[in-house]
């Protein structure tokens, strides 16, 4: 009878091995390899050697002879049993992560806790998230120069993301690293993320003016002065958009950029470097306005697309404010009415000195690739701001029948009508043949139809009866 051989991982410490669930054996084929006895006089490390050496366990046979150890407490046991497997090619990406907590309870020297932590960030996938996750741990360890530079690589991974530059400034100012902070805080400023970025701002320029007063007592003059430049230039902006109106009513700013991507309510943040700020609709007049900014913006022509979504605006006219190179000395302002009509309008600008050369990679995670409906967009259906009170009024005193002891009229049923709406590409085609047969005459009629938006609404009060 063959004995079944016992499969192996080829490459026990790949990432493929760690998250593979086909790399475990068959139930069948698993024959667990006998551990030894857990060391408790002191000859672990010895122990642990020995049996890595001629070992090759499967992931999940570490978790029972490392259960042992930690209910032991014997922390500098596990230290020995940790750094024995990944010395012998046998690492698992737990066992990083718990090293150096280990070493801490073991108290062992902030180098070896350090290295362990540095060991971590190699063993990983070199990526912004993971060196963030390191410099977080590094933190927690109080290794702070160490964590401050693993943040300024994880930015120059992806100079687009806020966090690094965020978190890096809080270090920069505890070690007072004048570099540092300098680093953080002008990333900080070149950039605009969200609508909340203004405390973000304000703190960077706080630790700026902070850093050139220093400069100033101790005599640095030329450096306060080079780092008060270079918050000035920070701040500028190579592209301003700002359309207002007056009146109950929604506007929608819509850029076409140069690379053909799209800055919207859609795509709040663009390829190209755009960021949607405002958002707005009336009545209020401090509300009716949208703002979209590009701190540094590619070269070429942008198409400004100004749609009227609902709601009556005051002359049916809307203010257009188009500012480039903002905060430089080339700093140009166009203000230009907009005769609102049906369909929307489009108002061509061309940037010729553009600091962006690549485009930005935006992240998919806040950007949802289907977005809910905003509430505002709802009012397409409705006329005006009486008929919305109306709904309102009807939709509470229906709310109202409905509570117990209330009184009830005589319901209405409804029979559904179910409506197939075709999407997508279709193509109709119909042929006449001639009399002698030789020839036919094609009449091909392609359609294309896409559902944009589906409304979802209640019938309130619908019927009267008694």
């Amino acid at each position: 009878m063959s004995k079944k051989k016992r499969s192996r991982d080829p490459n026990p410490g790949s990432a493929s091995a760690l998250t593979d669930p086909t790399s475990a054996p068959h139930p069948a084929d698993f024959k667990p390899i006998p551990f030894p006895a857990i060391p408790v006089q002191g000859n672990a490390i010895e122990v642990w050697d020995k049996f890595f050496a001629t070992h090759t366990p499967q992931p999940i046979e570490f978790h029972a002879p490392f259960k042992a150890i930690f209910e032991l407490k014997d922390h500098a046991g596990a230290v020995a049993f940790l750094e024995a497997a990944i010395r012998h090619g046998q690492g698992r990406t737990w066992m990083y992560e718990v090293l150096p907590l280990e070493m801490q309870l073991a108290e062992r020297s902030t180098d070896d806790i350090e290295r362990a932590m540095l060991s971590r960030s190699d063993f990983r996938t070199v990526d912004q998230s993971s060196m963030m996750l390191s410099a977080a741990y590094l933190v927690r360890f109080q290794q702070l120069p160490r964590a401050l530079h693993l943040y300024r690589q994880a930015s120059s991974l992806n100079p687009a993301r806020p966090e690094p530059y965020a978190l890096g400034l809080r270090l920069a100012k505890k070690l007072n690293d004048a570099d540092a902070v300098q680093w953080a805080a002008l990333g900080i400023l070149s950039h605009v993320w969200t609508t909340d970025h203004q405390p973000l701002h304000r703190q960077a320029e706080n630790a700026l003016l902070d850093l050139e007063q220093q400069l100033n007592r101790a005599g640095k003059t030329a450096e306060a002065k080079a780092v008060a430049e270079k918050m000035a230039a920070a701040k500028t902006h190579d592209l301003e958009i700002i359309l207002r109106w007056q009146g109950e009513a929604d506007l929608d700013l819509i850029i076409e950029e140069p690379n053909g991507t799209l800055c919207s309510l859609q795509h709040p943040q663009s390829p190209a470097g755009g960021v949607l700020l405002h958002d707005g609709m009336g009545p209020r007049q401090k509300e009716t306005y949208e703002q979209i900014i590009y701190p540094q913006a590619l070269t070429g022509t942008y198409r400004i697309k100004i749609q009227h979504v609902w709601g009556r605006v005051v002359a049916k006219r809307a203010l257009l404010t188009v500012t480039q190179y903002k905060g430089t000395d080339a700093e140009t302002t166009k203000t230009q009415v907009i005769a609102l009509t049906d369909e929307e309008t489009v108002v061509r600008v061309q940037l010729k000195q553009g600091r962006r050369t690549q485009p930005v990679t935006v992240s998919a995670v806040p950007h949802m690739a289907h977005p809910p409906v905003p509430v505002r967009n709802r009012s397409r259906i409705v006329q005006s701001s009486a008929q919305s009170r109306q709904a309102r009024d009807d939709f509470l005193r229906t709310r109202r029948l409905t509570q117990p002891g209330a009184p009830r009229r005589a319901g209405v049923g409804y029979q559904p009508v179910i409506s197939v709406i075709p999407e997508g590409s279709s193509l109709s085609a119909s042929a006449v043949i001639s009399a002698d047969r030789r020839y036919v005459r094609m009449r091909l009629t392609p359609t294309f139809s896409q559902v944009t938006d589906v409304f979802t609404f209640s019938f309130l009060n619908s019927g009267g009866g008694n």
